[in-house]
């Protein structure tokens, strides 16, 4: 899990539904071209193709447009661009103005049979690969444009909730609960000076404040306690009658979507 597949056309990124398998025997196929002989008729924008967030330069002819969904349930768009006697350098600069805002974003270039430009990044919900290539078979300039959408924190766990650990028989379920939707990512045993103690790693969606409340009302009376949280990093420590306690969490990654992940570490006095 984690990897990504890119899923457009044209020798580009591989193949499609409506890409010709068969080309290296077909005499039309024209290995020059991005489009492969211009086996493709007018297509479409798809529907749902967030164009506000990833306009499309003007003027150009929609050779493909898909539209699927992820193992997440996130959208995935592949849209295909032929722009006839374009300019590469005039395309290119359009769609690197707003992709260079990007977070983690990267252009490269290179020359093979013509220019091209390759950028990714992650914007506005979307990892985003976009190809600006130049295309000497038809004298224009092909735009490929994949894009996938950041899934949800809740739906990345709900698929990986086939993955939850069990808790030991031994762990205080009672007084040191996982909170609702949790997912038990580990758990380890051990003894502290003889006495039990046990780690428990735990993925969530809920936020760091909502986990932080929840641990001090549910635990109640909090001796020697000692609390902190900021933006990506809360913990909460201290004793109750029975046991000595450290409960920390912080944001982190998982497939892409943003989530809390947090550990429990108890002690019996």
């Amino acid at each position: 899990k984690g990897s990504r597949d890119d899923t457009g056309v044209g020798g580009l990124f591989g193949g499609s539904p409506d890409v010709r398998d068969d080309r290296e025997d077909d005499e039309d196929w024209d290995d020059d071209s991005w489009f492969g002989g211009g086996s493709y008729t007018q297509g479409s924008v798809p529907r749902g193709y967030p164009a506000d967030k990833y306009p499309i330069y003007e003027d150009g002819k929609i050779l493909f447009g898909y539209e699927d969904k992820n193992e997440f349930g996130a959208s995935v768009y592949s849209i295909g661009i032929l722009y006839e006697n374009g300019d590469i350098d005039t395309i290119n600069a359009y769609y690197r103005d707003y992709l260079k805002h990007a977070d983690y974003y990267t252009e490269d270039k290179q020359d093979y049979n013509g220019l091209m430009y390759y950028h990714t990044g992650r914007l506005k919900g979307y990892n985003f690969f976009f190809t600006v290539a130049e295309d000497p078979a038809n004298d224009g300039i092909a735009v490929f444009i994949d894009l996938e959408e950041i899934p949800s924190a809740s739906s990345v766990l709900k698929e990986y909730q086939e993955y939850a650990k069990e808790l030991p028989a031994r762990y205080p379920s009672a007084q040191f609960p996982i909170i609702d939707g949790g997912i038990v990512a580990g758990a380890r045993e051990g003894t502290i000076e003889g006495k039990y103690s046990c780690l428990v790693s735990v993925y969530t969606d809920k936020s760091l404040k909502e986990i932080l409340e929840f641990y001090e009302s549910v635990i109640g009376s909090i001796k020697n306690k000692y609390k902190y949280i900021d933006e990506e990093y809360f913990t909460l420590s201290g004793e109750t009658d029975n046991y000595l306690f450290s409960i920390r969490g912080y944001t982190d990654i998982l497939e892409d979507a943003e989530v809390v992940r947090y550990d429990i570490d108890v002690a019996i006095k």
